[in-house]
């Protein structure tokens, strides 16, 4: 043995036949069975298994067109809601419509607002937000930005250049329908319609209320020197009037008040303001028990809860008790009104059916005040 191990050919020959051997006999003692089939070599070579560039560019232009479409029905709503806000002026008024602009342009328009549809409208800040959370291809991220940052100062509407604005988004659109162009994006054929700026749209819609109050109460009864002893006389009736009437024609906007707004405050001057005390006193009675009739969702709605954080302050609730019950405990009453505020937040008190209870409901309970008693005295 040990010398034929030392003929290396003779060796690999006994190894080759000792494996061929432990092969065979495994193979015997193995099962027949059909071999494991095998998985398929995908037919497409691995390269094109990535998308080809006619492929992204289709993604990328369906990206565009899904976004443009969504945009653009963002920016119908938000030409609906200008339109409402713009129309109101005929049926109450400039001063009415300022009103209505600062209360909902931002938070959306309830159902129960004067000449609003069944379905309100979603406000600015809703808008934005639909808006900023699209999906965006990076061709048309600039048409996205635009558009936010219009949104965005449309909403704050301080100092903001509201001509200024409308011309960037008609900028903004000819560039969007310059990107479709680029992209071989037929508008018709994709159901897109990119109309034309709007803002011949509505470019006085954040306007100025006008002169001062005083002013055209002055106006009306014909007083042009406003330094005289009567132009004095007549300045705290002019404001306490305007008080009245502002909180009119926030009441008036919605339909269920029974509270007419003026289209101006000229004629609210012409109508109320030359009637004496006496004609002010029925006026500011008539919206007081208005809003005292109302529940506490129509005066949340209307800014008229009077708490802290809401539009309407314990100053106006003051100036419309004076007005209103001065037959009876007015100025007494009104005076208590800041210490009643705080004794309501302190004490946080609640319904009987175990709920909030609304700070003009808990005022009312404890003066024992009515729309009846607040305006006839019983």
């Amino acid at each position: 043995m040990g010398r034929l191990c030392k003929s290396p050919q003779l060796g690999a020959g006994i190894l080759f036949v000792a494996i061929a051997a432990l092969l065979l006999m495994v193979m015997a003692c193995t099962p027949s069975s059909a071999p494991p089939a095998l998985t398929p070599l995908p037919n497409t070579p691995l390269a094109l298994l990535t998308p080809t560039p006619n492929s992204t560019r289709d993604m990328e232009r369906e990206a565009i067109i899904s976004f443009t479409v969504q945009a653009l029905e963002i920016e119908k709503k938000r030409t609906d809601l200008i339109a409402y806000f713009a129309g109101l002026r005929n049926s109450v008024g400039i001063h009415g419509q300022a009103r209505a602009i600062e209360r909902f342009f931002s938070t959306g328009v309830p159902a129960t607002l004067r000449d609003a549809p069944p379905s309100g409208f979603e406000g600015m800040t809703t808008l934005r937000n639909r808006l900023l959370l699209l999906d965006t291809p990076q061709s048309i991220g600039p048409i996205k930005d635009a558009l936010l940052f219009i949104y965005t100062s449309e909403i704050l509407r301080t100092r903001t250049d509201w001509i200024a604005l409308q011309e960037l988004r008609e900028q903004t659109y000819i560039r969007w329908t310059t990107i479709l162009q680029q992209h071989a994006i037929n508008v018709a054929g994709a159901a897109i319609t990119i109309p034309n700026a709007q803002e011949a749209d509505f470019r006085q819609l954040i306007a100025s209320v006008g002169e001062e109050p005083f002013v055209t109460y002055f106006k009306v009864f014909g007083i042009e020197d406003f330094g005289s002893r009567e132009a004095r006389s007549l300045l705290l009736s002019s404001q306490a009037l305007h008080d009245v009437f502002i909180v009119q024609q926030q009441v008036g906007l919605y339909t269920e008040s029974g509270i007419e707004p003026e289209s101006s405050w000229r004629t609210y001057v012409v109508r109320y303001g030359g009637g004496g005390l006496e004609t002010r006193i029925e006026e500011g009675a008539r919206i007081l028990r208005s809003i005292l009739d109302m529940t506490h969702d129509q005066r949340e709605r209307a800014g008229l809860t009077f708490e802290p954080g809401t539009p309407g302050n314990i100053e106006e609730l003051q100036d419309l008790i004076r007005a209103g019950m001065r037959r009876t405990s007015g100025n007494h009453v009104a005076s208590r009104a800041p210490y009643t505020l705080q004794k309501w937040q302190l004490e946080d008190p609640q319904t009987a059916a175990g709920s909030p209870m609304p700070f003009l409901d808990f005022f009312m309970a404890r003066y024992g005040i009515t729309p009846s008693r607040s305006v006839d005295g019983n």
